[in-house]
């Protein structure tokens, strides 16, 4: 995968006195989510504090004191890529901490709301005043808005005038609130884990993996268009608010790529979906090789299938700095080639004068993907064989993930023998959409918008990839 920006991480602890600790840990697991900023909000009966900053989660909290969110019981945290926003924005870094009328609360938000323009100007229209350049707090002028009578409906109210892709967390003095879209777009799980007194402590996240740092047991996902209630001791109640939409339009690349390997998401194991998908493409796109070559980390796992389906030898001969960002970006040509060699280093003696196959998940914009095969072609390889777990990502996506618009897609503008061209290799093949969606255990409910053009939710024409940036 090229650099693309990922959806955002959140984590929402309630029934413990450390519960501010406890979600900061969460987001060690939810860094691959987001990079750019995190943050973290607790509260107790009477008051609620936050602690946030630009970077990763070791950055940002690792001269934090706790001190002060000792007896916060509840706590919601937030690892952020901006989609809308302006990235080093200070005022964009949540959770959003809000005082409106002596009171309190808190909000964190995964997604991207395909009518914030429109909601923006209506809100602007009756006098509200924006803070940040973020979609996200549409939903805070929503709910301060809102003439319902109780907190709780005016979030509902709130989410009820909201399209496109949104899993949020808030929190008040008294609950943590946690709803998700009617289609189902972004993941969002709960779990919980027994205190020594035998009190629960609940958590919900937006992957497995949060829980599994915590201890914590999975108990389900929040289902789509529900709202879960949860108060400081860990009660916790379900309510079904949106309309179900059908057919579901789970994200696809999540399973393709943005969650970790390790995580259920929609209620799947993510490893065996991305180590079906090479075993699929194997048997789609055969080629005579020496050695399976997966593009570090994104391609790991498509071509442990890839290589058990063919019997050909895995070889992980790409070394990858782990201390380089993963979306770290350069500005020209020039330094992104010298920032790929920091990221990237092929093996020379177990590539040379091999025919390798090259296992990556997607191809964006190409560019990246081009400058690892003239490295691979410097190094002495026969032959490079192309196979990509996904297929031609030819559209724009507006529901939460950063590719471009159509025109900068590779596969938008060249036909397959143009890219194989492009990109110098003997061989090129991308997965079909068919064998893609077999790869799930249910095999429907997904949306893959950016390779059919087929959007789940419609798109407002005033909504363009200028706005998303």
């Amino acid at each position: 995968m090229e650099d693309e920006k990922e959806a955002c991480g959140l984590i929402g602890v309630v029934g413990h006195k450390h519960a501010a600790e406890y979600a900061v840990s969460g987001l060690f697991a939810l860094q691959h989510r987001g990079e750019e900023a995190c943050g973290v909000t607790a509260a107790s009966s009477d008051k609620m504090k936050s602690y946030q900053g630009l970077g990763h989660v070791s950055r940002v909290f690792h001269k934090m004191n706790f001190a002060p969110f000792k007896g916060m019981h509840m706590a919601l945290g937030h690892t952020r890529y901006s989609i809308t926003g302006e990235s080093e924005n200070l005022s964009n870094i949540q959770p959003f901490l809000v005082k409106h009328k002596k009171k309190q609360f808190a909000v964190a938000h995964n997604g991207n709301i395909v009518n914030s323009l429109e909601l923006k100007q209506k809100l602007e229209n009756l006098g509200a005043i924006f803070q940040t350049t973020s979609d996200s707090e549409i939903l805070v002028h929503l709910i301060v808005k809102s003439q319902a009578k109780t907190f709780k409906q005016k979030i509902i109210d709130a989410a009820k005038k909201i399209h496109g892709s949104f899993n949020f967390l808030i929190l008040t003095t008294e609950k943590l609130y946690a709803i998700r879209d009617a289609h189902g777009f972004r993941p969002l799980c709960y779990g919980e884990f027994k205190k020594k007194d035998g009190s629960l402590t609940r958590i919900v996240c937006s992957e497995t993996c949060a829980l599994d740092l915590l201890d914590a047991k999975y108990m389900g996902q929040v289902d789509p268009g529900c709202l879960l209630s949860l108060d400081r001791n860990g009660h916790m109640t379900s309510d079904k608010v949106l309309e179900t939409k059908k057919p579901q339009a789970k994200c696809i690349f999540e399973m393709i790529y943005f969650a970790r390997p390790d995580s259920l998401v929609f209620g799947e194991s993510v490893y065996a979906f991305r180590k079906k998908l090479g075993r699929l493409l194997a048997e789609q796109a055969p080629v005579d090789a020496d050695i399976v070559l997966p593009v570090p980390d994104s391609g790991n796992y498509a071509a442990l299938g890839f290589s058990a389906a063919t019997g050909i030898p895995l070889e992980l001969a790409i070394t990858r700095n782990h201390y380089a960002r993963r979306s770290f970006i350069q500005p020209s040509q020039k330094h992104r080639r010298s920032t790929i060699k920091v990221k990237l280093n092929p093996i020379k003696n177990v590539i040379s004068k091999k025919r390798i196959v090259l296992i990556d998940d997607s191809i964006v914009r190409g560019n990246t993907l081009f400058e690892k095969i003239k490295i691979l072609r410097e190094h002495g390889v026969a032959e490079v064989h192309l196979r990509i777990a996904a297929p031609p990502v030819k559209h724009p996506c507006f529901y939460g993930i950063d590719f471009p618009s159509g025109n900068e897609l590779l596969a938008n503008k060249k036909t397959l023998k143009q890219i194989e061209k492009f990109l110098n290799v003997d061989s090129l093949a991308f997965i079909s959409v068919e064998n893609l969606m077999s790869c799930s255990e249910r095999n429907s409910g997904f949306c893959n918008a950016c390779f059919t053009g087929k959007y789940p939710v419609k798109i407002k024409h005033s909504l363009n990839k200028k706005t998303l940036a």
